[in-house]
């Protein structure tokens, strides 16, 4: 470094003496002193540079490396086994099943609380919610018991024809019987009876199998209300009277009061109606007694239209208007056929004053 900066002095001097008052030499000589300094850092830095600088560990060898994986990962991998990843991905899944079977069971008890209040077009939106989560056949049946009540088969007969394929694959005989009496239902109230006994049969059958008695009460009052309306009220009176034997066996009141009430439908049909009475008036004190207040608009509706048979007018508008109210408090898709009627009675009295 000295003698660099010795010889660029004696450089500087002997152009100093060359060309003293030449401009140039002036600015040859600023150039020189710039380099030396540039010069003169560099030979500084680098030093320091190096300083810092660490040193490079030359290459483990093959039996290093060995040592070392055997130090901090054991004989083998570490990684986890086929069965810890498989624990893992089924609690991941069970976990979100979980969850999105919280929501369905949720979206399916509102939908259930709006059937119970007669708001079925409400219900059915709740149901089909449920069904965009999990597709079980018991969402199928119940939308398409909201379905049935408003009147629409077509939708009513889908599901439940759904829900039954469901029921079969998963080999529930207790739902596919179920699923096969609402397909009865929707036929009977299609007016095909001879599909609808058919669809009731197989369902006894299965309700029989399970040794599900109420079940097995309502199929035998299914059949006997299809054999009613095909006008073969002696074997409708037969079914029915065994599906009031089961009920009553059972101590079922709700199936009680429907088999009464049954009977009541057949011996009206008869033009037995002081039968038709005794049967309806007993199918009523079920229903206030068990709080069934469709049941109890029923019986009262019942009542009503045999008096008018009868031609006891008064008495027929008395109970015809009762069943009104009643329909009318819990919101019934009967209020406007039982207005209708009501509305109709009051009409020929009014003709016969």
């Amino acid at each position: 470094m000295a003698s660099l900066l010795g010889i660029i002095i004696i450089i500087i001097g002997y152009l100093k003496e060359k060309t003293s008052n030449s401009q140039a030499a002036k600015v040859l000589a600023l150039r020189i002193i710039v380099l030396t300094v540039v010069m003169v850092v560099l030979n500084s830095t680098i030093p320091l540079i190096n300083y810092f600088k660490p040193t490079p560990s030359p290459p483990a060898t093959k039996k290093e490396v060995e040592q070392l994986f055997k130090k901090y990962m054991g004989e083998k991998p570490n990684n986890p086994t086929a069965e810890e990843v498989k624990s893992e991905i089924e609690k991941e899944l069970q976990a979100a099943f979980e969850k999105k079977a919280k929501i369905a069971l949720q979206l399916y008890k509102k939908g259930n609380s709006a059937y119970k209040n007669n708001q079925f077009v409400e219900a059915i939106s709740y149901f089909k919610s449920a069904l965009k989560i999990i597709k079980i056949p018991s969402f199928y049946l119940s939308q398409g018991n909201s379905y049935l009540v408003i009147s629409d088969f077509r939708s009513a007969l889908k599901d439940y024809q759904t829900a039954l394929s469901l029921y079969q694959q998963n080999n529930n005989r207790q739902g596919e019987g179920n699923a096969l009496g609402s397909l009865g239902n929707v036929y009977d109230s299609l007016g095909q009876y001879g599909k609808a006994i058919e669809y009731y049969t197989k369902a006894l059958a299965i309700f029989r199998e399970i040794d599900d008695r109420q079940d097995e009460g309502n199929a035998l009052g299914n059949l006997g209300n299809a054999y009613n309306s095909l006008g073969q009220y002696g074997k409708a009176i037969e079914y029915i009277n065994q599906a009031l034997a089961i009920a009553r066996e059972i101590g079922a009141r709700q199936g009680e009061g429907n088999a009464l009430s049954n009977l009541g439908n057949a011996y009206n049909s008869l033009g037995q109606y002081g039968k038709a009475i005794e049967y309806y008036t007993k199918a009523l004190a079920i229903f206030r007694e068990i709080g069934d207040r469709q049941g109890e608009g029923n019986s009262l509706s019942n009542l009503g239209n045999v008096y008018n048979s009868l031609g006891q007018h008064d008495k027929a508008i008395e109970y015809v208007n009762q069943a009104l109210l009643v329909f009318e408090e819990i919101k019934s898709p009967n209020t406007k056929t039982v207005h209708k009627t009501l509305d109709q009675l009051k009409g020929r009295q009014h003709r016969r004053q």
